[in-house]
């Protein structure tokens, strides 16, 4: 019937990319969702949002150039989404928000947001649709591998300020989609969850 069933090591907390620190939580959304690059089942950095990037000479600044893609609801994924993204996941101070600052992925000004400053401040750039820049404050050889990671995954700022305070990533229907699956099914801490085709991927 076409139907793959998994068992998840644990329930699913949350769908929030600022609230999941889980790795069953982890897997759903990189089955919904698809950040700049990706890993081949063998570990090689592969395109995911982004079609290329370049690194400047002193490894500090990645240009990213996003291919043509949409969220499930029609709308375009912009490098604005990222920057968005960012900003709140930092600005959220939990538990996987180190890994934008000085100990990990090293961008300029993530650790002073995290401490409170204005998210503006952090280190990422939409200078068109289709151009996502990125500084870091020193160079990070596995910097592109960290794209995988839902940390650093696209949200569409029009559909968040569009829900209820607090909301976002509770029930399908507060949640959008720029991957593979789209969820049909879900209650947070539920040990059932259902994914179907997107049919915008």
């Amino acid at each position: 019937d076409k139907v793959l069933r998994v068992m998840l090591g644990s329930n699913v907390v949350s769908l929030d990319t600022s609230q999941a620190v889980d790795a069953s939580s982890f897997e759903v959304i990189n089955d919904c969702m698809e950040g700049l690059l990706q890993l081949s089942p063998n570990g090689k950095i592969i395109p995911g949002i982004a079609e290329s990037y370049e690194v400047s000479p002193d490894g500090k600044t990645y240009t990213f150039h996003l291919r043509d893609a949409k969220w499930s609801n029609g709308d375009a994924v912009t490098a604005d989404d990222f920057v968005f993204a960012w900003r709140r996941h930092c600005a959220s101070a939990n538990m996987y928000a180190f890994i934008m600052g000085k100990g990990v992925a090293c961008i300029k000004n993530a650790d002073e947001v995290m401490q409170g400053a204005d998210p503006s401040t952090l280190g990422v750039a939409a200078p068109d649709p289709k151009t996502f820049i990125v500084e870091l404050t020193a160079p990070v050889p596995f910097f592109p591998s960290l794209m995988a990671f839902p940390s650093f995954f696209p949200i569409n700022e029009k559909f968040y300020n569009s829900l209820e305070k607090d909301t976002y990533g509770m029930t399908p229907d507060t949640y959008l989609y720029n991957g593979a699956f789209e969820i049909t099914s879900y209650l947070p801490g539920s040990p059932n969850i259902q994914l179907k085709k997107n049919p915008m991927y």
